[in-house]
């Protein structure tokens, strides 16, 4: 009860995170809307909605937390508007017996054509996914470097299935590090927030946390 409690608790004060706006790109105005809603299990989450005039464009998470009275699973987001650039950070971690739960960041760049058109021009991700699928059996490689042609086979199904459910390019080495750093630091008082009571709870369970 007192981790739903912290849980709920959470989500009222990250609703007031990121106010409703129009912004002009390009000669286009664009408005960024956040909205609430309810996934299957009846978790709150919230979401920017990206519109260009009135034609919805996408939507990028900005807090969702599925949780029980042994976890919890954490997605944060965040966006800046600089220029005619438009950059998305998100932020994936665990705490508790979550072993389906993804840990890692990604930063998208995109930019406003002079048509309006919003394009793709950059989009990075590091995750370690954890669902034990057929695809993510070579996620043990990107703790230990593989020694073999399988081994090697394995992490390339890993790192296209990721690249190709979350449309981004996998990283790894420094350039994780900096990703990590970098999503870290545009979401620190909000990642503090949800974690914030991670270590009173979490710490002796199975699993322990991760952020």
């Amino acid at each position: 009860m007192k981790n739903k409690l912290v849980i709920i608790f959470s989500l009222l004060t990250l609703i007031a995170y990121g106010q409703n706006k129009t912004v002009t790109i390009n000669n286009y105005n664009f408005s960024f809307n956040n909205i609430s809603e309810y996934n299957e299990n009846g978790d709150s989450i919230i979401r920017v909605e990206v519109l260009r005039d009135k034609t919805k464009l996408l939507t990028h998470t900005i807090n969702e937390i599925i949780g029980d009275c042994n976890s919890e699973s954490v997605e944060l987001g965040c966006y800046d508007i600089v220029d005619s650039t438009i950059i998305f950070y998100s932020y994936w971690t665990h705490a508790g017996d979550a072993p389906a739960s993804p840990y890692g960041a990604r930063k998208q760049i995109y930019t406003v054509d002079p048509t309006g058109k919003l394009l793709l021009t950059k989009s990075e991700i590091y995750i370690e996914a954890g669902s034990q699928s057929k695809e993510n059996r070579g996620i043990e490689f990107l703790f230990s470097s593989p020694k073999n042609d399988f081994e090697k086979k394995e992490l390339s199904v890993y790192i296209d299935a990721v690249e190709k459910k979350y449309n981004a390019k996998f990283v790894a080495g420094k350039s994780k590090d900096v990703l990590l750093k970098e999503v870290k630091i545009k979401l620190d008082k909000q990642i503090k927030k949800t974690t914030k009571h991670w270590k009173s709870l979490y710490a002796d369970k199975i699993g322990g946390y991760k952020i």
